[in-house]
């Protein structure tokens, strides 16, 4: 990237936003996108004014950079891990060849939920340890004990966890517990549903994002068949 094919880019940039073209701002852009070429990044600035959800935001060179790195995963492993990941997000169809690259567009928007889930996942992961820190410190009477086991026993779980889970409703928020409950049920409902529809443990991995040791362990745990009737292999179901 030299400083005259950064001016191309912010020229093209400035037909979305009117932005002014200095030199200094090109050769300041040549700089922060060294190693990437004037295509894909013309690309990404296109790609950046036609998403929904950065249409209206102000185009900077970070935008531009978190694009084009993106679309770098390049290798068959990556596009295979991203392709999983894309369908199961419902970023691209079901039926998105499994070695066929993101479209840029797609890429951003599935590292940028990769990104939220990372930090929710820290959030999440603070919100237990400071909940068993709250748990182990709470001091209550026999009969209350006697009520918490009970209902720990109800519940097919262990007093301990029945206050983590009380304690992390309180600290990580009952909205989060329940959305992140919910997300859980709605894909094992959907990895049942197509198993129940006669499609391989493989199809349903490729179609849900999940491997196939993922969805044989949904299968068993709700007592599902995870192979076909007419295998000669021994069915394995849930105890």
């Amino acid at each position: 990237m030299n400083t005259s094919d950064a001016a191309k880019l912010l020229t093209v940039a400035a037909g979305f936003d009117r932005r002014q073209v200095t030199d200094v701002t090109a050769t300041a852009w040549a700089a922060a996108l060294d190693g990437h070429s004037y295509a894909e990044c013309e690309r990404a600035i296109i790609a950046h004014h036609r998403d929904p959800a950065t249409r209206t935001t102000y185009l900077t060179v970070g935008h531009v950079l978190d694009r084009v790195e993106a679309g770098d995963r390049t290798s068959t492993a990556d596009v295979e891990a991203d392709v999983r990941s894309a369908k199961a997000r419902g970023i691209i169809p079901a039926d998105w060849p499994r070695r066929q690259p993101l479209e840029p567009e797609a890429a951003y928007r599935l590292q940028a939920a990769r990104d939220r889930d990372k930090a929710e996942a820290i959030r999440a992961h603070n919100g237990r340890d400071r909940g068993r820190r709250m748990s182990h410190g709470i001091k209550l009477s026999d009969d209350a004990w006697k009520e918490l086991t009970a209902a720990a026993n109800r519940c097919g779980t262990n007093v301990e966890d029945l206050l983590l889970g009380a304690v992390l409703t309180l600290t990580v928020g009952d909205a989060a517990v329940r959305q992140r409950a919910a997300a859980r049920g709605a894909l094992t409902a959907r990895v049942i549903r197509l198993r129940r529809e006669g499609r391989k443990v493989s199809v349903v991995a490729q179609m849900t994002g999940l491997s196939t040791t993922q969805v044989s362990r949904i299968l068993c745990r709700n007592g599902e068949r995870t192979r076909n009737r007419t295998s000669s292999t021994t069915e394995r179901t849930a105890a």
